[in-house]
């Protein structure tokens, strides 16, 4: 599987916007990449999340620090698809071991490789 489908790079699951596998409904994080922790609140550049209203005087306080993602090994290294899209490896294993398609478009995977 690793040299049919391509372990995905930060850029390609950036491409997602969400960044989340559609087969387990779980964030995907490239190994050693700088942004592995869980979606908290937004915050400010200067670490401080507004907490006023309309109309109301700004005092900010301090938001929780983004608490970080443990590396939880090759089952959960993006794959990337022929037709760019991505999954973690044991969803993207799981799903072909029951189908040959895209799990986003159920395009034919066979199709795909002879066509790339």
């Amino acid at each position: 599987m690793d040299a049919q489908y391509p372990n995905a790079t930060e850029e390609d699951v950036g491409r997602l916007g969400d960044r989340v596998c559609i087969i387990c409904r779980e964030e995907m994080v490239v190994a050693g990449s700088e942004d592995r922790h869980t979606d908290n609140d937004a915050a400010q550049p200067d670490g401080l999340a507004s907490q006023a209203g309309e109309g109301q005087v700004d005092q900010r306080q301090p938001t929780p620090t983004p608490t970080p993602v443990a590396d939880d090994g090759p089952n959960e290294t993006p794959k990337k698809l022929v037709c760019g899209h991505v999954f973690h490896f044991h969803c993207l294993r799981s799903w072909l071991e029951r189908q040959q398609s895209c799990p986003t478009w159920y395009a034919p995977l066979a199709l795909q490789l002879w066509m790339s």
